[in-house]
């Protein structure tokens, strides 16, 4: 096979890691893991209870699971590049409005957009991209890609803090706004493609035929080409799976979305508070490149344990 194919392929291959961690940057950097950095000034400003603004990030998560679903249907008819921008759009679109408009009713609009944007352009998009891809190194680029999130959730909720403090909450979730269509927008138009093929390149590994084969014998051996939804709901592990995440992540949404409005009533100031959760973050980031690595070197049940 031609070197200079491989070479340009595996570069652009890299490349499509980046434009997916800087998605997981901004989108879930700030849409997952900063609202609580909003809630105490927000509720003040608004005159609201702090539940009222909870909500609003509960309907984002809520509006996200059947968005996945419906995103997961349009990335097996077409190519993800204008899809994924546009969600990218919306969810720069809805930080903007919570800057700008003071109607709760219309926030609960902005918040359904970002819940519409964070489905189509983090979870389902890249596991698609980087699986369309990567044939070898598959984790490793799945764990460097989402480890924008706790990059980003670091990063972010800092900065957060900071304009909060100097210029209020508005200017904050304007500069979230803004930083996610002009970082995000522009790769994701340049670099994401689900299929490298449309590009006339090759997917990482692609070259090495033992491998593909490989790959496709074990697939074979486990059944698991062509299963239809209906069919995959009725495996039981499916459900092991479902319940496993959920009992993770409420725990984890709960202690992101509330942990800096308790600590500042506990008489902490908002910088030690926004600190507290930067560290809770910052865990990831060691975390999902190992995880990574785990499933490229062992098996996959050795790995998730």
């Amino acid at each position: 096979m031609n070197e200079q194919l491989i070479k340009k392929s595996r570069r652009h291959a890299w490349f499509v890691v980046v434009a997916g961690f800087a998605t997981f940057f901004m989108v879930f950097g700030a849409a997952i893991n900063c609202p609580g950095m909003f809630m105490v000034p927000m509720s003040e400003s608004l005159g609201v209870d702090r539940a009222v603004i909870s909500s609003l990030f509960t309907i984002q998560m809520l509006v996200a699971i059947p968005s996945g679903i419906v995103f997961g249907r349009i990335t097996d008819k077409t190519d993800l590049k204008w899809p994924m921008a546009f969600c990218c759009f919306l969810v720069g679109l809805g930080f903007i409005a919570y800057g700008t408009i003071s109607n709760i009713y219309i926030l609960y609009g902005a918040a359904v957009l970002i819940g519409i944007g964070v489905a189509g352009t983090v979870q389902i998009p890249v596991s698609v991209f980087i699986n369309g891809w990567f044939i070898e190194k598959k984790g490793t680029a799945m764990g460097l890609t989402m480890v924008g999130s706790g990059v980003g959730g670091s990063v972010l909720t800092q900065i957060v803090s900071r304009i909060i403090e100097s210029s209020g909450w508005q200017n904050a979730y304007i500069f979230l706004g803004a930083a996610t269509m002009i970082i995000t927008i522009p790769l994701v138009i340049l670099f994401i493609t689900k299929d490298p093929h449309r590009k006339g390149l090759i997917r990482y590994g692609e070259e090495n035929l033992d491998k593909i084969m490989e790959l496709q014998n074990n697939a074979l051996a486990e059944d698991l080409p062509n299963r239809s939804i209906s069919e995959i709901m009725k495996v039981p592990a499916f459900w092991y799976l479902f319940i496993g995440l959920t009992l993770l992540t409420l725990p984890m949404g709960a202690v992101k979305g509330h942990v800096v409005a308790y600590m500042t009533d506990l008489g902490y100031s908002p910088q030690i508070a926004a600190n507290i959760l930067t560290i809770t973050i910052l865990a990831v980031i060691p975390g999902k490149p190992l995880t990574g690595l785990f499933f490229d070197k062992f098996s996959a049940r050795f790995a998730a344990l």
